[in-house]
């Protein structure tokens, strides 16, 4: 019986880097998403940092030297990712995988809440981006927050009691 040869993690890494690198465009960042009210250019640069957020989950909850205690939300959030079950099903084509980015962004959110130095540690070994995780996390908070306001009653105020920070404070 033959053995799997398993690649070695650093390679999967380069492999990842490289083909970011081949696709994106370092001059435009996430924040520079035009403010003209153009609905599907919002989208697009919000789509954008799907992989490089998707990419650093995965680091961060595979990563031993972040406290266990720390993954709970990221976990959740891979599960909901993998799972069949969506609220806008994947086989949308390009609209399928907001559900899955709102859902990860809010649980990295309140992961980068974290006081602990190994946190802030692995997510800036892990992160892939052209800019600060912290500042593509926050942007993307901004527009789930600012889009909240169009959903029915009962449903935006569950997702406004999710947004809120830990310690229960408005940003």
């Amino acid at each position: 019986m033959s053995k799997v040869k398993v690649p070695d993690e650093k390679k999967l890494d380069d492999f990842y880097i490289k083909i970011r690198k081949k696709f994106a465009n370092p001059d435009k960042k996430v924040t520079d998403a035009p403010e003209d009210g153009n609905v599907l250019r919002k989208f697009l640069t919000f789509m954008i940092t799907f992989p490089d957020i998707v990419h650093l989950l995965i680091k961060l909850l595979f990563d031993k030297e972040v406290p266990p205690e720390n993954k709970g939300a990221l976990f959740a959030s891979a599960v909901y990712l993998i799972s069949p079950i969506d609220i806008i099903p994947d086989a949308v084509p390009a609209y399928g995988y907001v559900d899955d980015l709102i859902i990860i962004v809010i649980a990295l959110n309140k992961f980068m809440d974290s006081s602990d130095p190994s946190v802030k540690a692995a997510i800036d070994r892990h992160w892939a981006g052209d800019q600060d995780a912290y500042e593509t996390v926050d942007h993307i908070m901004k527009i789930i927050e600012s889009t909240v306001e169009f959903l029915p009653q009962k449903l935006s105020d569950v997702i406004r009691k999710t947004l809120q920070p830990l310690d229960g404070k408005n940003s």
